[in-house]
């Protein structure tokens, strides 16, 4: 009987250590993410708005080159 409280108290402190390591590396990975993920993600959206705004800038300065040249 006192064998069957040793393991049960054994497996209960095993599962109480990897609820702890799972919420560490959770923790962790959240850390991380946030730390990685959210600057690359306004950085690629930074520099998606410059490209587009540069995009926009050529074709509308050869829009009025070209109306430019058919008004001629």
């Amino acid at each position: 009987m006192m064998f069957k409280n040793l393991s049960s108290i054994r497996l209960l402190c095993v599962a109480f250590d990897l609820k702890f390591k799972i919420n560490a590396y959770q923790s962790i990975f959240i850390t991380k993410l946030k730390h990685t993920l959210i600057p690359f993600i306004t950085a690629s959206l930074g520099s998606l708005v410059i490209l587009s705004f540069a995009g926009w800038w050529l074709f509308m300065g050869n829009f009025v080159l070209i109306t430019q040249q058919i008004r001629r």
